[in-house]
């Protein structure tokens, strides 16, 4: 029996990447020797990653204050208006009924609390964590598992987001693995978390 959904933010509850990834270029722009084309395909190859790895892929440059450069970039996504894929917010407030969320972020702390906070349903998820201070992925889910001091955590948690690479790490926990997309690479795809009731009740 399930007990605990993992959530993303970006692109999995909230349309936002296309956005956000548009803010940190024309930024990204006002540094003339940065390869824009390469940031462009770092950003879109390497999702979940947290934004300073992400600039240090591109940058490849010791000299650069990633800390501040990265701070600088989370205070321009921060202004991102945050606008919720359709019937979103209903979900989360229905499921957290029956199950304990909790939710992974590549963004930063001030904008994911805003975003959750103005839909209302910030209280909902019993963590929150952000990659501007821990890197998003596997640290996360050891967080989340010791918070529930449940030894079988992973094998009742179901992992729910847009990006591939989040796969891997569902694997290495042996989570089930939700894609929100229709690559038909899973073997539970859905076009949106508002149709996530038909796979839980496939695996519970």
């Amino acid at each position: 029996m399930k007990k605990y959904l993992i959530f993303d933010l970006d692109g999995t509850l909230i349309e936002s990447m296309g956005t956000i990834v548009q803010v940190i270029v024309k930024e990204l722009e006002k540094i003339p020797w940065v390869d824009i084309e390469k940031a462009r395909y770092i950003f879109h190859s390497t999702g979940g990653t947290s934004l300073k790895q992400q600039l240090q892929m591109i940058c490849q440059d010791e000299s650069i204050d990633y800390d501040s450069l990265t701070e600088k970039l989370y205070d321009k996504i921060s202004k991102v208006e945050a606008v919720f894929f359709p019937q979103i917010p209903e979900k989360i407030k229905k499921l957290q009924e029956k199950y304990t969320l909790f939710l992974s972020t590549w963004n930063s702390t001030p904008t994911a609390e805003r975003y959750l906070q103005e839909w209302w349903i910030y209280s909902y998820f019993k963590i929150i964590l952000w990659s501007n201070e821990i890197p998003k992925w596997r640290r996360h889910l050891e967080i989340f598992q010791q918070y529930s001091q449940d030894i079988d955590f992973y094998k009742k948690a179901v992992y729910i987001w847009d990006w591939d690479s989040d796969r891997i790490f569902a694997w290495e926990k042996w989570i089930d693995f939700i894609h929100i997309g229709n690559d038909k690479k899973d073997i539970y795809e859905i076009q949106s978390v508002a149709q996530i009731d038909t796979i839980l009740e496939l695996l519970n």
